[in-house]
């Protein structure tokens, strides 16, 4: 076997360094005894030469230090297996503190990585990245090398897990997980991701108001706060999209609305959610609307707030929190059962439309999806009615009415 183990610690009996020999004490055990008889070695190294260099490995891939015989061995079988395959790198046998490869490492990386990636447009997605490593720290103190599909699996199965965690944020941080072990085979870190099992979320129906209930909480909502909840309506964007609408992105000429910034807590930011600009047509109030205000300039933004303080807010745009309070004042004095903002209006506008006939990939260019899984999920999958419909629509035949025909008998 390629390598030796041997230690350089000082003996405090007889005080040589060095001095040390192979005692086998049976059943396995086995240690480096000092030529005096009365130290056993506990700080070991396994030494390698590879590529013109000598290595003196001290610690495991898991960034623990070599303290006995059998855990040097280990070690040593392993460093010749990673040399016949052609995949031994000495920086990654180092300890905790500087193993790029141990897990808490990897992931402090990666999250410093995705900081400067995301900052400062994209403070909330950082945060959410954040809170879903701090349910990663499980695989703290393993090798990212070392992971197996087992590992993810067991992971997964935790009961302290699935009690903490609703089905929904399981999933979202399976997919965090799964994000970084791909991204680490991408990167050559490993040779090939683990599988990371998918957690079932169990579907609930998308609560939606009709264009009835929709009348009546206009009628609710204070006259000058209404043309910003009718463009939500009748558009179905994003809430926060439509406060960070500018003028900027009024195109008179073509009859057109680009969708291109959005509020990230409570900051202007210079991207959608998708990270994708929406170009809708102008049409029907929203037309007239348009018409009858005066165009205002590059960052001002189209729908005002009225009651914004100018001294805090000077542009006076809408945050999505007092279009939320607003809305919930009005449907209680509606009357009408608590349904949040995004539901009434966004939801409520993508079943309405799929009602009417729409295709979904028109809904899903409408309201802005990055694919037309989202449009699938909440308004196809729902519409069994339909395919009712069109499966009655044409002849059927029972197979179980069907006149048989007799057999003939006349052969034999």
């Amino acid at each position: 076997m390629r390598g030796k183990i041997v230690s350089r610690q000082r003996c405090p009996a007889c005080g040589q360094a060095g001095h040390f020999d192979i005692r086998d004490f049976g059943r396995g055990r086995r240690a480096l005894l000092c030529q005096c008889g009365g130290f056993i070695a506990n700080r070991l190294e396994v030494v390698v030469k590879w590529q013109g260099a000598v290595y003196r490995i001290t610690h495991d891939q898991s960034g623990q230090r070599l303290t006995d015989y059998v855990h040097a061995e280990r070690a040593q079988g392993l460093i010749n297996n990673q040399i016949e395959r052609g995949g031994f790198y000495p920086t990654l046998w180092t300890s905790a503190k500087h193993n790029r490869l141990l897990w808490e490492n990897y992931l402090r990386d990666y999250l410093r990585a995705e900081e400067d990636r995301l900052l400062p447009g994209r403070a909330a997605t950082l945060a959410k990245k954040k809170a879903w490593a701090r349910h990663l720290v499980w695989f703290n103190g393993r090798n990212l090398r070392e992971l197996r599909t087992a590992d993810l699996e067991q992971y997964a199965s935790l009961p302290c897990l699935r009690l903490a965690l609703a089905p929904k944020s399981l999933a979202d941080v399976m997919v965090e997980l799964r994000h970084i072990l791909e991204r680490a085979e991408a990167r050559d870190d490993i040779e090939r991701a683990p599988q990371v099992p998918p957690v079932q979320v169990p579907r609930r129906a998308v609560k939606v108001m009709t264009a009835d209930q929709q009348v009546r909480v206009l009628e609710s909502i204070p006259t000058p706060h209404r043309p910003i909840f009718m463009f939500l309506m009748e558009y179905g964007c994003r809430v926060s999209e439509a406060c960070a609408l500018c003028w900027d992105m009024v195109d008179r000429e073509r009859e057109v609305v680009v969708l291109a910034r959005t509020f990230s807590r409570r900051v202007l930011a210079e991207a959608t959610k998708t990270r994708r600009d929406n170009t809708l047509p102008i049409v029907g109030w929203f037309q007239t609307h348009l018409e009858a205000m005066p165009p205002g300039l590059h960052q001002t933004p189209v729908f005002q707030n009225p009651e914004a303080d100018p001294r805090r807010n000077p542009a006076r745009f809408y945050s999505p929190d007092i279009l939320n309070s607003i809305w919930r004042d009005a449907l209680e004095e509606a009357e009408l059962e608590p349904i949040p903002l995004k539901n009434g209006t966004r939801h409520s506008r993508g079943k309405q439309l799929r009602d009417a006939g729409w295709d979904p990939h028109l809904i899903a260019r409408l309201l802005g999806h990055a694919s037309t899984h989202h449009t699938m999920r909440y308004y196809v999958e729902d519409d069994a009615e339909t395919l009712r419909d069109k499966l009655t629509a044409g002849k059927v035949v029972n197979l179980l009415s069907t006149p048989k025909t007799p057999k003939n008998d006349s052969g034999g």
